[in-house]
């Protein structure tokens, strides 16, 4: 088990979100036989906890709709995220992947945004959030993706474009038409690629700020390759180098 703790770490970069190292290390301490696995399609993917009894092409979904019925010693750490390929006419954008269902305990969930959002920065598109007015997301996005925002002082050279961690993000804008409903006006209106449908917060005139209209980026995969050195991600391998 230490060999494997060390041989993981060598993966992560310094500035990499201390929690997310305590939940791989969770991941490899509380039960050996527990997961991460990816799985989907072309347009929509599936990052869940699964445990190595379940068939690997039928695994139950770990999650609950009462979190404290849980027994945390038999399910150490539960939950689910899925995301879909934004293919909407007239809101393109940028190609992001839309975070579209997201359910997690025993505080795991950091660690799904993480893979996901390495996953969809690998393949054509950062990651932002389904913006519906009965989006199963908003809440619990919005307390990741205010991090990714950098708000608190601490952490804003950590989420700054180009700082050694290399996260970064990329402004949403209002569709044409969307402008006009609401009385705003577009932040690119030239540039079609990075119209979309926005969250409108209750004060409209800061749209702009939300932590819900932009995409998000992270060029490396560390922490997927940790998980993948440690035997803890199924569904996934590095793009081999030409």
């Amino acid at each position: 088990m230490k060999l494997i703790m060390e041989n993981w770490k060598r993966f992560l970069n310094e500035e990499v979100n201390s929690s997310i190292q305590k939940q791989i290390e969770k991941l490899i301490n509380y039960n050996p036989e527990r997961f991460i696995k990816i799985s989907g399609n072309s347009n929509s993917k599936i990052f869940q906890y699964v445990s190595q009894k379940l068939d690997a092409d039928d695994a139950e979904y770990l999650v609950s709709s009462d979190e404290k019925d849980f027994d945390l010693e038999i399910t150490p750490a539960v939950g689910y995220l899925s995301i879909s390929k934004i293919l909407e006419q007239g809101a393109p954008c940028l190609g992001a992947w839309k975070i579209t269902w997201v359910q997690a305990s025993d505080n795991m969930g950091p660690l799904l945004f993480e893979v996901a959002l390495e996953w969809a920065s690998q393949n054509n598109g950062g990651l932002t959030t389904d913006k519906g007015k009965d989006a199963n997301t908003t809440s619990a996005v919005r307390n990741v993706f205010n991090k990714y925002l950098g708000r608190r002082p601490k952490d804003l050279k950590w989420f700054e474009p180009g700082a050694k961690s290399g996260l970064s993000m990329k402004q949403l804008d209002l569709t044409a038409g969307d402008a006009k409903k609401h009385g705003l006006e577009q932040h690119t209106p030239d540039f079609k690629a990075d119209d979309c449908r926005i969250h409108i917060p209750s004060d409209k005139e800061k749209w702009k700020e939300d932590s819900l209209n932009k995409v998000y980026y992270k060029p490396d995969s560390e922490v997927m390759t940790s998980l993948l050195k440690a035997g803890k991600l199924i569904g996934w391998e590095p793009a081999s180098k030409t």
